[in-house]
């Protein structure tokens, strides 16, 4: 009987830590940012094939971006364009001196495969093709944001697309234009494009998501 008693004594204590530690526990909330890439290859005007990943993308020179964005009154951060020539970007409030003065949204595709590091600052393949953006779009549910850009590429010749990427020009502290790499992506899965294809590259941006 004493072991019975101990023994439901036992999984009552039990039960109760988890029933107790159930409400205790913090909630998990979903959000941050996520990065959708979508890349279509159509042949003939016909759909053929499509990969969507879902990466974590972006590079150093995007979180200097993200660092002037926020930083008050004057800041300055090193970036390093996509010749490898290292930039100081300021930003001051003072005379309303910004990088993103600087025009140019760019999509990028390219046959390297080398493993995504924060300090890319250009696609790691021999062979690259870049296109202009579409106009970027947003579109709100609350509480989710979607930023989208896309491009399109008709491909001259035959190349197998391994890796994406997404670049912007921005202005340095000198007022000197340059271009940066702020996303690269190796792909899940590599397309083999032949020539005359047409492949389209889609980045969506969610905040909240």
């Amino acid at each position: 009987m004493r072991k019975i008693f101990l023994g439901i004594l036992l999984i009552s204590l039990i039960f109760s830590g988890w029933y107790i530690g159930s409400f205790l526990k913090p909630k998990e909330t979903k959000g941050g940012i996520s990065v959708t890439v979508i890349v279509r290859q159509y042949r003939d005007g016909k759909l053929i094939n499509e990969v969507i990943d879902k990466k974590d993308p972006f590079t150093k020179n995007f979180v200097a971006l993200l660092y002037l964005a926020l930083k008050s009154g004057y800041g300055t951060y090193s970036a390093t364009d996509i010749s490898g020539s290292s930039h100081t970007l300021q930003v001051d409030r003072s005379s309303f001196y910004t990088p993103l003065a600087g025009t140019g949204n760019y999509i990028y595709i390219g046959d390297g495969s080398a493993e995504f590091t924060i300090n890319d600052y250009k696609l790691s393949g021999t062979y690259t093709q870049k296109a202009t953006t579409s106009t970027p779009s947003e579109s709100t549910v609350n509480p989710k944001i979607n930023y989208t850009i896309s491009a399109s590429f008709t491909l001259s010749s035959a190349m197998t697309i391994r890796e994406v990427g997404y670049s912007r020009v921005l202005r340095d502290s000198g007022y000197n234009y340059a271009e940066f790499l702020l996303m690269r992506d190796v792909l899940s899965t590599p397309i083999s494009a032949a020539a005359g294809d047409t492949v389209t590259v889609t980045y969506i941006i969610r905040i909240n998501g």
